[in-house]
């Protein structure tokens, strides 16, 4: 289900995407708690406890170690199995960015892929790295790809990007909204809806 060849570039911008690895999990550790901080992302991975899951969850997302059980179960989701997967975002070879993919196949055969986080180096906001980030990253799925990802209200620069790049909004509750891209039936969005709240 997983796609092998995890990499793109823009050659105009002189960017790319890439899998993670584990030394780049300081960096991505960084990026989250900096966003726990600005309301990005939840205030419980500021926590002793939530430093630890948010380590776990970064290296379960390495390709090589999300393939390991002892990392524990793989996600489920809706009743479906869901791969991991942690992308790199750089700009002049230097990473600036980073993806944290959770990935199921339906049953008709499509791939949904969960943006689960994501974010730009603080300081580099707001000069289009992100935009260009989403763009290479849907720019490297195959064609029956659905995408999905949560944002917070907190989350105003993501919503931009999503909204601009035609992603569809749906409000879910708990201060969330759904973004969509890709052929969703009203009925999966309404179901995706309900097991949120």
């Amino acid at each position: 289900m997983a796609n092998n060849m995890t990499s793109i570039s823009n050659l105009l911008t002189d960017t790319s995407i890439h899998d993670a690895g584990i030394l780049d999990i300081p960096f991505i550790f960084d990026l989250v708690v900096r966003g726990s901080l600005d309301g990005s992302f939840t205030d419980s991975f500021l926590t002793s406890t939530g430093h630890i899951a948010i380590f776990l969850s970064l290296l379960a997302s390495v390709r090589f170690f999300s393939k390991l059980q002892f990392l524990g179960p793989r996600n489920r989701k809706h009743g479906k199995d869901m791969d991991r997967e942690l992308l790199v975002f750089t700009h002049q070879g230097e990473p600036i960015g980073f993806l944290q993919i959770k990935t199921a196949q339906e049953e008709d055969g499509s791939i949904v892929k969960l943006i689960d986080k994501c974010a730009i180096k603080y300081e580099l906001r707001g000069q289009g790295h992100g935009t260009n980030m989403i763009n290479l990253f849907v720019a490297m799925q195959p064609a029956n790809t659905k995408l999905l990802a949560y944002c917070n209200k907190y989350a105003q620069s993501m919503q931009h990007i999503f909204r601009y790049m035609h992603f569809r909004r749906t409000t879910v509750g708990k201060g969330l909204n759904l973004y969509t891209l890709g052929n969703f039936e009203q009925e999966q969005l309404d179901a995706i809806a309900v097991n949120t709240r």
